[in-house]
């Protein structure tokens, strides 16, 4: 009995220190300028966003100071590594297999326009033993009229059906969802069409 714990305790401990030393398992926090955009104004300073986090960021006014979290009640907006995110409200997203609910969010600004088009950044699950890394999901906004429509993940026909009816101002572009020429995969080309031709 002994001599299995010996064995069992020596194999955790070999795979605890080939955890430690496997990069994907040491999270580390790179602060880059930027600012963001609060009840007081604009303040300045460093900040890093993990790109897996929709709710939160961390700030410091300098780089020796010690964090503070920011939380997407606190603030309007931030920016840091040359993109501006801004807080959604009154999104009912679903993050996840688990259906998560999001009310709000931080939200990348891909286009402002006629049609607004937003990123949002989230990450499921821990991992496991046979697993260790989460899945990373991103979550596309369209804004038109001051509604939001959330375009979760690429369900071809409920893609297909929804965006029509948002877009059904526009025929050309109706028949460009149809037949497939635009997808979730492009919806970046979509929006600018949308937004750059004037019918």
């Amino acid at each position: 009995m002994k001599l299995l714990l010996t064995r069992f305790l020596s194999l955790l401990l070999i795979f605890s220190i080939s955890s430690f030393k496997n990069p994907n398992f040491i999270i580390t926090e790179k602060y880059q300028q930027g600012y963001y955009i609060g009840n007081t104004g604009k303040v300045e300073g460093y900040i890093y966003f993990s790109y897996d986090n929709y709710e939160k960021f961390s700030f410091k006014k300098e780089l020796k100071d010690k964090r503070s979290l920011k939380r997407v009640g606190e603030i309007t907006s931030f920016f840091v590594d040359g993109k501006t995110f801004k807080v959604i409200n009154n999104l009912n997203l679903r993050i996840g297999i688990w259906n998560i609910s999001a009310q709000r969010a931080f939200a990348e600004v891909m286009v402002e326009g006629p049609v607004n088009l937003y990123k949002v950044y989230s990450r499921v699950g821990n991992g496991n033993m046979s697993n260790p890394g989460a899945i990373e999901l991103i979550n596309y906004i369209v804004e038109k009229d001051n509604k939001k429509y959330a375009y979760a993940n690429e369900q071809t026909g409920k893609f297909k059906r929804e965006a029509a009816e948002l877009f059904k101002d526009r025929e050309d572009i109706v028949e460009k969802i149809k037949n497939g020429k635009y997808a979730l995969k492009n919806i970046l080309d979509l929006v600018n069409d949308y937004n750059s031709t004037k019918i």
